[in-house]
């Protein structure tokens, strides 16, 4: 069976946009997911985990960022944001009035995203070599985003 589909132009209604929005943090929130049963394999792949969790946050932060308000975030978030997780996160936390982020949070994000916009978790590299990626810690990330998604669903 083949189906096609084209798209000529309009706009999506207020249900459209959000069901977009939601569609994205569900995605965002199996990233996370499939992350966390890959870090509990034997092989752990380390660098496909982190990728997975900086994905999934990067995801989900977007997507509420698209139900606060699509049209106003459509464009930054590609434009502006980009793969940048400090950027996403401070977007978020200004936009969404989240003021209290748990420092470690925040530092481990930091860490993260330095590999993360540049694709260096996804594509093979030097980090491939001079990294273990058992060293980046992830234990404030997970419980914060497992905190999101629960409040979420």
């Amino acid at each position: 069976m083949k189906v096609t589909l084209q798209v000529n132009g309009g706009q999506f209604t207020k249900y459209g946009k959000r069901e977009i929005s939601k569609s994205m943090y569900f995605k965002g929130r199996d990233f996370i997911y499939a992350g966390l049963l890959l870090k509990k394999t034997k092989d752990q792949h380390g660098h496909v985990y982190l990728h997975l969790i900086c994905q999934g946050l990067e995801i989900i932060l977007k997507s509420k960022l698209l139900l606060k308000d699509y049209d106003k975030f459509k464009k930054d978030i590609k434009d502006k944001l980009g793969h940048d997780l400090l950027k996403i996160v401070d977007c978020w936390k200004y936009e969404c009035n989240r003021n209290r982020i748990d420092k470690r949070f925040y530092e481990e994000i930091k860490q993260l995203s330095t590999f993360y916009k540049k694709h260096h978790l996804r594509y093979g590299n030097f980090t491939d070599i001079f990294f273990d990626p058992r060293q980046f810690r992830t234990v404030v990330t997970t419980k914060q985003l497992l905190r999101l998604i629960l409040t979420t669903d």
